[in-house]
């Protein structure tokens, strides 16, 4: 405990007053008076009081609490230590100061303060500081994602001309490699490289819509998205962010339940433990992206959580392992905290694990490390999945013996995709009967209306999916319009600027999606043609 000296008031139009009264009083009750933990600190940097009650509930470190007067010298980071002491020792002309730096707790982990000082007297002649610290690790914190996200959207701004140039010169060079395809014979040796030309054309542009829906989805909306569809959505891009001695594999176990999530901060999520694996591999290695469910608690005994899971709730888990370098015991336990990184300073901020951490508290998930040095590492994201709850009050008997947790399966809808110019995507289809659609797939209108012809049924939607628009296309789908009225129509156009289309699509169309929208969320919204919220 630190004694009680007697020291003279904080200042008011000078910086000593002859009265001496008890540091006990030092911040009278005042409500102008400035938030945080009061301290006393002499001349050559001793504290000489504290107000322990607030420094415990502030989180200072242990040493301030403890009463030792060395706390301020032993815990401030030495990084900046010299620094402070500069700014302090060149105060000559003893004027009220606000500093920032860093504290550092026994076990490493890192608080930024605010120091809000100004010099006294004490003992009627020796020097003093009093004045106020205050934890803004947090505050701290969202500023710094506040300006990376204004970095992000200034970023956006500058790239996004560049790579939508970028992908018109990736959709002229899959326009005429299809031109040249079509015209050559089967039996014309170039027609196989003619034909690998444009479906790397085609993949290239795929990636090129996947950075650009990072940018425009706007974070902080949830839906409930089936977690598979989201992971192989983004194992193009993942891909692109690897160097070639990195591999990555993906063994994703279909969830049959829904998770309601914000799907932006998801994918940030993914991305940032993919980079962070990347990063720890040294030489040759391997990341592996899994998805599992349901999940037992046995497999998670040597894990570390930040938070421990619930056990009796049923989660999702996505597991991202790397063969790296793998992280120590005693750094697991602060690798979440903000501003904390093993890596060089050019190399992160230190934010990328405690953004995941805020992802997962605000969807009462929790997220959690197994690792061992030299033997890799393993990061868990555990979410919450969305399950029907059973029926309450009375019952029938048939009703109980149902499992009141299983939920019906959709009823499929039917959708007639016709392709033209497009080579067909395997991947594509996937994400759509996942989406419990039943598909039919044509190249052309002539084939489409071949086969609509001899459907025994109209189909719930026609989707069409074109390299790129012709005015000629206009009056084919015209006509389906008029002998088709109770169909929905709906087009993308994959290798065209949006705002290059007739204004009047409008008419004939139901709905024209954008280019740049994920698969995922083009099932989505032929869903709400069919079946509006």
């Amino acid at each position: 405990m630190f004694p009680v000296t007697e020291i003279n008031p904080p200042p008011q139009q000078s910086t000593s007053l002859p009265v001496s009264i008890p540091v006990s009083t030092m911040i009278a009750d005042s409500s102008s008076a400035p938030k945080g933990v009061p301290y006393i600190q002499s001349g050559d940097f001793q504290l000489l009081w504290i107000d322990e009650v607030a420094a415990r509930s502030a989180g200072l470190p242990q040493a301030f609490i403890d009463g030792d007067h060395d706390a301020w010298l032993n815990t401030i980071d030495p990084a900046e230590r010299n620094r402070i002491l500069a700014i302090l020792n060149d105060n000559t002309g003893n004027k009220p100061m606000q500093l920032r730096y860093a504290l550092l707790h026994a076990d490493g982990v890192k608080m930024q303060i605010s120091d809000l000082r100004w010099p006294a007297t004490l003992w009627g002649d020796k020097p003093a500081f009093k004045g106020f610290l205050t934890n803004v690790t947090d505050q701290q914190a969202l500023i710094k994602r506040a300006s990376e996200q204004n970095w992000k959207e200034t970023l956006h701004s500058i790239t996004g001309g560049l790579l939508h140039d970028f992908g018109n010169t990736m959709s002229g060079i899959f326009s005429l490699a299809e031109i040249y395809h079509r015209q050559l014979d089967d039996s014309n040796s170039m027609k196989d490289g003619i034909n690998q030309v444009k479906e790397n054309a085609y993949q290239a542009y795929g990636i090129i819509r996947r950075i650009l829906s990072l940018y425009r989805d706007v974070p902080g909306e949830r839906c409930s998205q089936y977690l598979g569809i989201t992971l192989a959505e983004q194992a193009e891009l993942l891909r692109a962010i690897l160097p070639k001695n990195i591999q990555i594999a993906f063994d994703i176990n279909s969830c049959p339940h829904p998770v309601e999530i914000d799907e932006v901060g998801f994918r940030q999520c993914i991305i940032n433990l993919v980079v962070n694996a990347r990063d720890a591999i040294t030489n040759h290695g391997v990341i592996t992206v899994s998805m599992r469910y349901p999940i037992t608690h046995e497999k998670h005994t040597d894990t570390t959580f930040i938070n421990p899971p619930d056990w009796n709730q049923d989660y999702v888990e996505l597991e991202v392992h790397d063969n790296g370098v793998g992280i120590s015991l005693e750094l697991q336990k602060q690798i979440f905290q903000p501003y904390f990184s093993t890596k060089a300073v050019n190399m992160g901020s230190g934010l990328g694990l405690y953004n995941i951490k805020r992802f997962v508290d605000e969807h009462q998930g929790t997220v959690g490390v197994k690792s061992m040095p030299g033997e890799g590492s393993s990061f868990y994201i555990l979410l919450p999945v969305c399950v029907a709850k059973p029926t309450t009050g009375s019952m029938l008997p048939e009703v109980l013996d149902r499992n009141p947790f299983t939920m019906p399966e959709p009823e499929p809808l039917s959708l007639f995709i016709c392709r033209i110019g497009m080579p067909e995507d395997e991947r594509m289809e996937q994400t759509l009967r996942e989406h419990h659609w039943m598909l039919r797939s044509t190249t052309g209108f002539d084939e489409l209306e071949k086969l609509l012809q001899s459907a025994t049924r109209n189909p719930d939607v026609i989707f069409f999916c074109m390299d790129s628009y012709r005015p000629e296309h206009f009056a084919r789908m015209q006509r389906l319009r008029l002998n088709y009225p109770d169909v929905k129509i709906a087009m993308q156009v994959i290798c065209h600027p949006e705002d290059e289309l007739p204004h009047n699509l409008d008419e004939t169309l139901d709905v024209v999606l954008p280019r740049t929208e994920s698969m995922s969320m083009v099932s989505k919204r032929l869903i709400q043609l069919v079946k509006p919220l």
